[in-house]
């Protein structure tokens, strides 16, 4: 009875800790316990996230769209060159924002990168059927399957286990992700025909649109992170009171 008493004692100091304790340095506008998931929270986060890290996002976005640019000339090679310089981008963008974040340390980079590779082929096949098949299949994994990524590298999940839990923890995370999901497409939308009619016929114009198009991809990497960070199961922040 003692013992029982003392962890019940034991447990309860260790919620009260959690509790009081001020938010941490890490933990972006936003992020208030209690406070409901939403379009606008996800985007607030993400907004620090991309402030937090604007130099390296800034160099990332440049250096794709002047690829791209580039690469433009030489369709056939194009998309393999870009594909995997893309891919690297992501994964070194997501390893530092989590790192950052504390939610990943240091000694956790390199054996992670074709685990990555594999998540994003299997994901991105299943995904691209599922628009060509019916279209809202496929916007249904890209917001399932969302925070894939940030489970696999944080958590050190394998393929399957990240697309579950990726799939479990977006559960009641529908809308305000799929919103998140929609404004950066409709940004890139409307910005791109404002493009088009303002550089047509000019080369500047190739690299504006894929300007745009790098800046929509590195927010989305960045919105996931925002979204796996309310995403962590709650026995994780438990075990942080107790360390």
């Amino acid at each position: 009875m003692e013992a029982q008493g003392a962890g019940q004692w034991l447990l309860g100091s260790a919620l009260d800790r959690a509790a009081s304790q001020p938010p941490s340095s890490n933990q972006n506008k936003g992020d208030r316990v209690g406070e409901p998931e939403t379009t606008g929270t996800i985007l607030a986060r993400t907004d620090d996230l991309v402030r937090g890290n604007a130099v390296a996002a800034a160099i990332a976005i440049i250096a794709l769209a002047t690829l791209d640019t580039l690469l433009d000339a030489s369709p056939r090679q194009s998309f393999a060159v870009s594909g995997i310089v893309s891919f690297v981008a992501q994964y070194g963008l997501t390893v530092a924002a989590l790192q950052k974040l504390g939610l990943m340390s240091d000694g956790e980079r390199g054996s992670r990168m074709p685990a990555m590779f594999g998540l994003l082929f299997v994901t991105g096949l299943a995904t691209f059927l599922g628009i060509v098949l019916l279209i809202v299949p496929g916007v249904i994994l890209v917001v399932r399957w969302s925070i894939a990524v940030p489970i696999l590298l944080a958590e050190r999940a394998t393929i399957r286990e990240a697309m579950r839990q990726s799939w479990e923890r977006t559960a009641g995370r529908f809308w305000p992700i799929f919103g998140v999901i929609a404004i950066y497409f409709g940004v890139l939308i409307a910005a791109s025909a404002v493009a088009v009619l303002v550089f047509a016929g000019n080369p500047v114009g190739t690299f504006v649109m894929n300007l745009l198009i790098n800046i929509v991809a590195v927010g989305m990497w960045y919105a996931a992170i925002a979204i796996y960070q309310r995403a962590r199961p709650a026995t994780r922040e438990l075990g942080e009171v107790f360390a």
